[in-house]
């Protein structure tokens, strides 16, 4: 199950960066994503594309909400409303 230890590794540096918000936990955790889209590519074109598009976008690490909806892959893969609240919360510090 090496997906598996790959996502909970992956888990494992969003708790933290949500606790910190460090630019190097950031920086690993676009590491980990990047592993999974290379180890995962019999997936399909479609999981490894929504992956390089969430990288992509968190390398410029400044988000707009604009960016995040206009997600052609990442959004329809992982469910846009989701991350739109995400989003919003962290915004408004709900």
């Amino acid at each position: 199950m090496e997906l598996e230890k790959d996502i909970l590794d992956f888990r494992d540096e969003l708790l933290k960066y949500r606790e910190s918000r460090s630019e190097d936990i950031l920086d690993s955790i676009i590491i980990k994503l990047e592993v999974i889209e290379t180890k995962n590519r019999d997936l399909g074109e479609f999981f490894s594309q929504s992956l390089k598009e969430c990288i992509e976008l968190l390398r410029k690490k400044n988000i707009t909400k604009e960016e995040v909806r206009d997600m052609k892959y990442f959004a329809c893969a992982w469910g846009r409303g989701q991350q739109y609240i995400s989003f919003c919360k962290d915004d408004f510090k709900i």
